[in-house]
């Protein structure tokens, strides 16, 4: 007898992403900071345009500081020239005086078509909005009559400058903020998106290194299996053949062939065992062969004696599958179906751009949702006879193809098994 193997010793594969901790902190920190530059950008945009106006008349008074004349005195139509001369890049269009009912009394330059409304009672200031340009005028050019004179009849009010101009330097500020605004969101968008990046490889990362783990624990698992089984089999093999020939020599009802029975009956269970953990382990190329998947699914469930009812699609051609292997899934999944107490078991088959689809179905009593997550995990099982590797082998015969396998309760009660695998067609 060869020595058995020592107990493996799995070593951890080396972590390649951060803890879960780190990974909610990054995000948050993150989102804080795209929160903190969006926020500081529409700050900055709102501050902006709510000092447009205040902009807007400092502007038309650095242009009337420009004009020449005492204090009181009208300009001149050469000295308005003249400042509109030096400030029309600045933006100044018009210069005009006008009268107490808006009557224009000198232009220079040209005015916006909307009316000039008469100047305020109280002889302030006024800032309108014209079209594209914005209309100023300026408070009373003269001096405000004293209190005493108020019982003499009221003379003329001197006239008044108005000034039209576009606020280019304003504009240019309320655009620039705006783009302010968009680089923060762009930014911030590309920072979410690297962020979430991140978050995924380094979900990716951890589930990449746990696999990792799984499958070499899987793998020493197997090799120790694999020796185990291959030296039960043969004295398991002797021990069942001479339990069988004690038992048949022995009489029908007696308690020594109730107990030659019983040996024999436990050595067919640990029969099934050892074939059950040699087709989990047993390793080997893919022998890919013209199959005929619904007439593997009949054969299937001739052998194991249950109804099936098939359901598959028209003109599946034949298909390249390793048949020994795949039949071993579907004796496996008919099975669990059958233990489960279904008593209508429906295999769906569907063939679609090169991926062979089986849907095994059940009215049995359905999965448990705490269990979906290790439903095929070898070795994990809930039933008293068995040992949990049945769906294991399912998932390994659809890894070999190049596929998946899952699955889920059906919304009328029972279970849903589906597995996808590659299968080029047998013609090409």
């Amino acid at each position: 007898m060869q020595p058995l193997p020592r107990e493996p010793r799995v070593t951890a594969a080396p972590r390649r992403s951060l803890p879960d901790l780190a990974r909610w902190v990054t995000a948050a920190l993150s989102v804080c900071a795209c929160a903190a530059l969006v926020s500081t950008a529409w700050g900055a945009r709102s501050t902006s345009r709510g000092l447009a106006p205040a902009l807007e008349r400092g502007l038309a008074e650095s242009f009337l500081a420009e004009m020449p004349g005492e204090f009181g005195g009208p300009p001149t139509t050469r000295g308005m020239q003249s400042v509109l001369s030096r400030r029309h890049d600045a933006g100044l269009r018009a210069l005009a005086l006008v009268d107490d009912s808006g009557a224009v009394l000198s232009l220079v330059g040209s005015l916006d078509r909307t009316p000039v409304a008469p100047p305020a009672r109280s002889g302030g200031a006024s800032l309108r909005h014209v079209g594209t340009r914005v209309r100023y005028l300026p408070p009373m050019l003269g001096p405000p009559r004293p209190p005493w004179e108020a019982h003499f009849p009221p003379g003329p009010p001197p006239p008044r400058m108005l000034l039209e101009f576009e606020p280019i330097m304003v504009r240019a500020a309320i655009a620039e903020s705006d783009r302010t605004l968009a680089l923060s969101v762009v930014l911030s968008s590309l920072l979410l998106i690297a962020a979430a990046w991140f978050w995924r490889r380094s979900v990716h990362g951890e589930d990449l290194d746990r696999r990792t783990i799984q499958q070499d624990r899987l793998a020493e698992l197997g090799k120790m299996t694999a020796v185990i089984a291959h030296e039960i089999r043969n004295p398991l093999a002797a021990l069942k053949g001479h339990a069988q020939l004690l038992a048949e020599s022995l009489d029908e009802g007696t308690s020594t062939r109730s107990q030659a029975d019983r040996i024999v009956n436990a050595s067919t269970r640990l029969e099934r065992l050892v074939r059950d953990l040699l087709d989990f382990v047993r390793e080997g190329p893919v022998t890919r062969r013209p199959c005929d998947p619904a007439a593997l699914v009949r054969e299937v469930a001739d052998e194991l004696k249950l109804g099936v009812q098939i359901d598959a699609t028209a003109g599946i051609p034949l298909l390249m599958l390793d048949e020994r292997r795949l039949r071993l899934a579907l004796s496996n999944l008919l099975q669990n179906a059958a233990q489960a107490g279904a008593k209508t078991v429906t295999v769906g088959i569907v063939y679609e751009a090169g991926m062979l689809s089986l849907e095994v179905s059940d009215d049995g009593a359905g999965i448990d949702p705490h269990d979906v997550e290790s439903l095929f995990e070898p070795f994990v099982t809930k039933r008293t006879r068995g040992v949990g590797l049945g769906l294991a082998v399912v998932r390994r015969v659809a890894q070999i193809h190049g596929g998946s396998v899952s699955a889920s309760n059906r919304a009328g009660g029972g279970a849903l098994f589906t597995m996808l695998l590659q299968a080029p067609p047998a013609s090409g």
